[in-house]
């Protein structure tokens, strides 16, 4: 296989997962809207007591992946210790989630594909030069 076909092949699988790890988000993004319905009417008033649980829940299972840096983690941490949080809040946390989780899914995919790419062109330069040395 020469070079160039190799690289393709590997950015075509990237491509591949970046689209389906996408369908995902919207799907969970979709998921959120269902889930936690939301409205015009109630966007601005004050969560009840069983979305901030459900919510706390979620803030956790984040923490115990190490989701929560950066201003996601700030986020989170400020709603997870406030009593009185708004449904906007919530909404804006568990949208920005899915994208935190997207790009956490992203970055191991890329690291590995990456990491075959740079092995391979090192695995074919180390033939041609014990080729070259024969």
């Amino acid at each position: 296989m020469e070079y160039w076909q190799y690289h393709n092949q590997k950015m075509k699988e990237l491509k591949q997962i970046y689209n389906r790890v996408s369908k995902q988000t919207q799907n969970k993004l979709q998921e959120i809207i269902d889930t936690f319905s939301f409205d015009f009417d109630n966007l601005y008033q004050i969560a009840n007591y069983k979305t901030k649980n459900k919510v706390n829940t979620y803030i956790e299972e984040w923490k115990d992946k190490g989701l929560l840096t950066g201003y996601f983690g700030m986020l989170a941490k400020n709603i997870y210790r406030k009593t009185r949080v708004k449904n906007s809040e919530i909404l804006e946390l568990l949208i920005y989630s899915a994208y935190v989780e997207e790009q956490n899914k992203l970055d191991k995919y890329e690291k590995q594909i990456m990491y075959e790419d740079v092995n391979y062109y090192y695995q074919e330069r180390s033939k041609r030069s014990n080729q070259d040395t024969e």
